[in-house]
């Protein structure tokens, strides 16, 4: 009996940990999210939800490009060893970069909005409505930046919690009221709260004093533009990976009923995937610190992959069997034709889980920066292509084929680099 009570206390002392509860609200978010997308295309028409999609994937491919960067430069320099003052000048100066920047991208989605011509009719107006987006998601994600770096990770897990709840009610009612008009406003309803959030947070601990007078130096400045950039050209490159299919698809067949089959489709997978990259999240630590440790590195990465295949495997399978089930249950008759998307989606999943996600990540982890950026190259060029190749013949299951092509190019490169890697180390 005391060997029990032991076992519950120590399971409760870790769930108190800010690292659980992080994992926990990542765990929690992605439940939301797909609970939301399940109401929502239950409560709009599916061209309705088809145009969304269309404008959403172009307003996404421009937020690729929020801040150039400056974000993860931010959560680079003000992790590392720095006094309070040039932390505050760091802070200070990416916060006007990142706003500056972002001012533009929405100038340019609202000029877009106006002058491009679009393939789905009736597009164009929902695009406007999405250009202020730029400038509310980078000072959501600015603050949870901010949250991050002073170790608030409590608050920063109640933050992305806050903006995921929110977003479902809010939008879950004002999508009732009025219509697809509301689901955007519902969008922007679950920034401003849990902007609120963390500026009482923020207010609480006297951040604003000293920011006034904060001034960063020239050559932290140069610094640190020049990673962000690095970082910004890395992430838009590995980003664009998941939005070009999406692109094609309402390029080459302008149906906003494929498209919206197109995102049911492809999302179940791509919402799973948070398993592996929570798992990855708590053990990238100790894979960067044992970086040229070699019989560690044997040891764990094979329990690693071994228990990736194990669960993924399981999932992959449940979602594959179970894909007709899936969608009739959880969206209805009125997606069925998203069936196949799904299960060839579930076999890219299973790829992407159990080798491109985690090498991709080890690589990082072994400081081979420049191999990934190689990797995003070779795997935007493989997309393009093969989607230009697929998508005319097949539809919007050519994009799924393609990403399944991909998803194999990207996880034998990594995995060969990974394992050339070892070899060396041990030599």
């Amino acid at each position: 009996m005391g060997a029990l009570k032991a076992k519950i206390c120590k399971g409760i002392n870790f769930l108190k940990k800010d690292v659980s509860r992080v994992l926990f609200a990542t765990a929690l978010n992605k439940v939301l999210a797909l609970l939301l997308s399940i109401i929502i295309v239950r409560m709009l028409t599916k061209a309705e939800y088809g145009l969304y999609t269309f404008a959403f994937n172009k307003m996404s491919i421009l937020l690729i490009f929020s801040g150039f960067g400056i974000i993860s430069g931010v959560m680079q320099y003000c992790s590392e060893s720095r006094s309070l003052e040039e932390k505050r000048g760091i802070y200070k100066f990416g916060f006007s970069y990142g706003i500056i920047v972002n001012l533009l991208l929405s100038v340019i989605l609202l000029i877009y909005s106006f002058s491009a011509p679009m393939k789905i009719e009736g597009a164009a107006k929902y695009v406007l409505y999405l250009s202020a987006a730029p400038m509310f998601s980078f000072l959501y994600e600015y603050g949870n930046i901010y949250l991050r770096t002073q170790n608030k990770m409590s608050q920063y897990a109640n933050s992305t919690n806050i903006h995921t709840l929110s977003y479902m009610i809010v939008s879950v009612v004002f999508t009732y009221f009025i219509g697809l008009n509301g689901y955007i406003l519902g969008y922007y309803a679950s920034f401003v709260i849990a902007l609120v959030y963390i500026l009482f947070v923020t207010l609480r601990g006297n951040a604003p004093c000293g920011y006034k007078s904060a001034k960063i130096d020239y050559f932290t400045c140069k610094s640190l533009i020049k990673f962000s950039t690095i970082c910004a050209l890395t992430n838009s490159l590995s980003s664009l990976l998941n939005y070009i299919g999406m692109e094609l698809v309402g390029y080459v067949v302008p149906d906003p009923e494929i498209l919206a089959s197109y995102k049911i489709g492809i999302g179940i997978p791509d919402n799973a995937s948070f398993i592996t990259l929570a798992i990855i999240t708590v053990l990238y630590p100790s894979f960067a610190k044992n970086q040229n440790n070699y019989e560690w590195l044997k040891v764990n990465t094979k329990k690693l992959l071994l228990g990736l295949s194990a669960l993924n495997g399981f999932v992959s399978v449940v979602i594959f069997f179970g894909a007709e089930w899936i969608i009739k249950i959880l969206y209805g008759t009125d997606y069925m034709d998203a069936v196949s998307l799904l299960r060839i989606a579930s076999i890219g999943f299973l790829i992407a889980s159990v080798f491109r996600i985690p090498f991709g990540n080890l690589l990082l982890a072994m400081r081979k920066v420049k191999f990934n950026l190689v990797v995003c190259m070779v795997c935007g060029i493989v997309n393009i292509v093969f989607n230009l190749l697929l998508i005319p013949k097949y539809g919007s299951m050519g994009a799924a084929y393609t990403s399944v092509i991909v998803a194999i190019v990207s996880g034998i490169m990594s995995t060969v680099r990974y394992v050339v890697y070892l070899r060396k180390i041990k030599e």
